[in-house]
């Protein structure tokens, strides 16, 4: 379990699970490793599914609260499905709804209070929960400089069009830094780059020369953070849907390893201040001048960084959020 705990972001791991206290239990359903190790260890036969694994883990440890944070692949069946001991059903959905699994929960949570409403007129009950600091930095070597000038770090696909228009001016002007740029490219991006993507309607999700030439593929656990302790500057963008609502989990991660944060204008979370612990920008134009001018003032950038770093473990702490949580909890169980 803790080699598996390496790969996952921590930003959104209750404090008890990070701590292995016996109250909670961890479950990593879409890992078939794990759940596979966890039924052998348990008597189950080989041929069960990882849906009955995860039900057999609820009826060992009788929990009151079932959280989940990727419940994309849960279908509403499966959530009908758990035992009597489950008392309130939470899920985290900062993203446009997937399958029908959502609908099972007692209340979908995220930090982007524009989504929730959107998740609310879908019918779903929603409530307000932020990511936290991410100890992950804690377990990792520093490096004694920061080598990379720009890092992002993010999806591609169809979806973002915003941040693909921003991503290749991006590319076409500050090529020349050590601008590292991983991409977690849909399957619909993919096919694009092959020799049907030259006909539509591939051929609007290609992804521009400048920005093919530039990316390196996604990162995620420790390789993630290792980039982040040597970037000097993490650039941001929103997802199309997020609104006006900003505070994406890069937001949160980027400021962990104490990496200058450059993001777009918006309405951030408690905390996240302006030219003190974060730096804004409004258009392509001014993220450019921004990230010469920041490049250039060592001092400057490094003490932005070093006050986002200390807003974030101190606001968001993992105390905070379990004490976030918790009244989460209390709010579901009441409705």
């Amino acid at each position: 379990m803790r080699i598996t705990l390496r790969r996952i972001p921590k930003s959104h791991i209750l404090k008890p699970c990070l701590e292995q206290d016996s109250s909670a239990f961890l479950s990593l359903h879409q890992d078939p490793t794990t759940m596979g190790l966890w039924a052998r260890q348990n008597g189950l036969k080989p041929e069960t599914s990882l849906d009955d694994i995860l039900l057999a883990q609820v009826e060992d440890h009788a929990p009151e609260i079932f959280y989940s944070i990727d419940s994309t692949k849960m279908s509403a069946g499966l959530i009908r499905r758990l035992p009597g001991c489950v008392k309130a059903k939470i899920a985290w959905l900062g993203s446009p709804m997937v399958g029908d699994g959502y609908q099972g929960f007692d209340v979908v949570v995220s930090n982007f209070p524009s989504i929730n409403a959107r998740h609310q007129a879908l019918g779903l009950r929603t409530d307000y929960f932020t990511p936290s600091y991410d100890p992950t930095v804690e377990t990792l070597s520093t490096p004694e400089s920061r080598d990379i000038d720009l890092l992002f770090v993010g999806g591609y696909s169809r979806h973002h069009k915003n941040r693909a228009q921003f991503l290749n001016r991006l590319a076409c002007e500050l090529g020349a830094f050590r601008f590292a740029l991983h991409l977690d490219s849909s399957r619909y991006t993919r096919l694009a780059e092959t020799p049907l993507g030259w006909f539509p309607p591939l051929s609007a999700v290609r992804r521009p020369k400048a920005v093919r030439q530039l990316a390196r593929p996604a990162i995620f656990g420790p390789d993630l953070f290792s980039a982040l302790l040597r970037a000097k500057i993490v650039v941001n963008m929103a997802i199309d849907m997020a609104g006006e609502d900003r505070g994406n989990i890069r937001c949160f991660e980027s400021l962990s390893a104490g990496a200058l944060l450059l993001s777009d204008a918006g309405v951030y979370p408690e905390g996240f201040r302006d030219g003190e612990n974060m730096v804004l920008y409004r258009t392509p134009d001014e993220a450019i001048g921004l990230i010469r001018k920041l490049l250039d003032e060592k001092g400057k950038r490094e003490s932005i960084a070093a006050a986002g770093q200390a807003m974030v473990r101190e606001v968001y702490s993992k105390d905070s959020q379990w004490k976030m949580f918790q009244q989460v909890c209390v709010r579901t169980q009441m409705r």
